[in-house]
Formats: C-alpha cells, structure tokens, sequence
C-alpha cells in the first residue's frame, strides 16, 4: 500500500448510545494499521446515524480513495460504514473501483464472489439490527 490509510469512524449519537465512541473505534483503527506497517493520512468521523445516508466524513473518505491521496479505507466494523446493504455494496464498490481497499478491524472478508457474499449477508444483518433499533426507538 502506497498512498496510505483513511480511517473513518461513526456514532449514532452525541451521547454514544451505541457504545462504539469515536475515540474507541480509531484507536482500533490505528493499532489495527500500525500492526500491517500502514501509514495513516487522514482521519474522518461522522456523527450520524447508520441509516443516514449523507455523511460528509464518509464522502471525504471516498473522494480521497477515488482521487488516489489514500488506498485503504479502514474502519472498525460494517456497521460503522453503514446499516444499509446497498449502501455497503456501492461504497465497496467505490473504493474497490478506484483501486482500493475496505478493511475492517473486526472483520476479515477475503476478495472473492464467497467474500462478497459474506460481506453481503453482514450488511442485511446491519440493517436488520437498525430496523429493530427503530422499532425499540419508536417503543419509547
């Protein structure tokens, strides 16, 4: 890897209601690429729930992936990318059209069609986790 790693991290909420607190996630990133020898270039974090689907931290992320200032985007888990499935499929899709790659620290997806497959079933499993937090959100 030449252009270096941007991690990307995201909470729901202000309060860290997910209990995935910024400062947590990137230090899993960190030591996550220190361990591969990676250099890191940049850092991003949003603030924002996994259903929305406008973060401007993630969209700097990309554009510096696509522009080729970064080769990896690295983050904690699937879930912190997005609680979407097709969401997960374009983002994917992204990096991996600008010669890229998405890492996660929790999770190891190898580059194949059963790769992608998994990586698939694991963003259904997101948004299946994000319908049942609305719901309990909505119970009160």
């Amino acid at each position: 890897m030449s252009a270096g790693v941007v991690i990307y991290t995201r909470v729901s909420t202000a309060g860290q209601e997910d209990n995935f607190s910024l400062s947590t996630q990137e230090a899993a990133c960190r030591q996550h690429a220190a361990g591969k020898g990676w250099v890191i270039v940049e850092v991003q974090h949003d603030v924002a729930s996994g259903a929305n689907r406008s973060r401007s931290g993630l969209k700097r992320a990309l554009v510096m992936i696509e522009r080729g200032e970064a080769d990896t985007l690295l983050a904690h888990s699937l879930d912190r990318i997005s609680r979407h499935q097709i969401d997960v499929a374009v983002i994917a899709d992204r990096v991996e059209a600008a010669h890229g790659h998405l890492v996660l620290v929790t999770e190891d997806f190898e580059q194949s069609p059963v790769g992608t497959f998994i990586r698939s079933a694991r963003a259904f499993a997101a948004e299946v986790e994000l319908a049942k937090i609305s719901e309990r959100t909505a119970r009160g």
